[in-house]
């Protein structure tokens, strides 16, 4: 495609590595477009060793980059590991939640103790949703849980089937019960979510049950006036 447009514009094309030859011949074009073949499936090959090796390093239970989650560190060997202090905080927000206390007391009862997380900030909502659903601190390894990209082309948040799910590679610091527990009432929340505009008191019966075919996420109901 490069090929036509550049003759299509008069430029010529020319390679320091190899000789491209006319793209209207017909050998030239056969061994041209063989060479890229083969160039591509080397690249692809590599990819796919890469992603092996990973996956690999992920069924060892080993840190595969980022940052780790509260209270979690990781060890000289990439191992994960328990830090003592943070620990005993997510026991503690998984047994309130699991005892039926709401966000709001959590998040009340971390302020009073002054507890902080990794930046600095005091946790949120969102930061506890997502410590309540880190299946790490019941000791499950997940690596590679969705896809996002095929062919550097977005496609949604989808389930991938190189998927690894591991038990028992890294330490656990909640209760495998409880964390479970901990998911059933969070899907029952989530299910039974009915957002209320605060300035109309507009009940929406659908929220919370509508998703997206794409991403899986929920819709939101929003209403405005228009003073126009």
């Amino acid at each position: 495609y490069f090929r036509k447009k550049m003759r299509e514009l008069n430029i010529n094309v020319v390679s320091c590595k190899q000789e491209l030859g006319d793209p209207l011949d017909p050998n030239d074009f056969l061994r041209e477009l063989i060479t890229v073949g083969l160039g591509h499936h080397s690249v692809l090959e590599t990819r796919q060793k890469v992603l092996d090796g990973v996956a690999a390093s992920a069924r060892d239970g080993l840190f595969l980059g980022g940052v780790a989650p509260y209270g979690l560190g990781v060890d000289a060997d990439q191992h994960y590991c328990i830090i003592p202090s943070e620990a005993a905080v997510v026991r503690q927000v998984f047994q309130l939640y699991y005892d039926g206390y709401s966000y709001n007391y959590i998040m009340e009862h971390l302020r009073i103790r002054d507890i902080v997380g990794r930046k600095g900030s005091r946790m949120n909502k969102n930061s506890l949703y997502y410590m309540l659903r880190n299946p790490r601190y019941a000791g499950i390894y997940v690596w590679n849980e969705y896809t996002y990209q095929v062919m550097r082309k977005y496609v949604g948040r989808k389930p991938n089937p190189r998927e690894i799910r591991v038990d028992g590679v890294i330490p656990a610091i909640v209760d495998l019960d409880v964390w479970q527990a901990v998911q059933e009432r969070l899907d029952n929340n989530k299910h039974q979510n009915r957002r209320v505009s605060p300035s109309k008191h507009r009940t929406f019966l659908l929220s919370g049950l509508i998703k997206c075919g794409i991403c899986g996420s929920n819709y939101i109901a929003h209403a405005s006036t228009s003073k126009g």
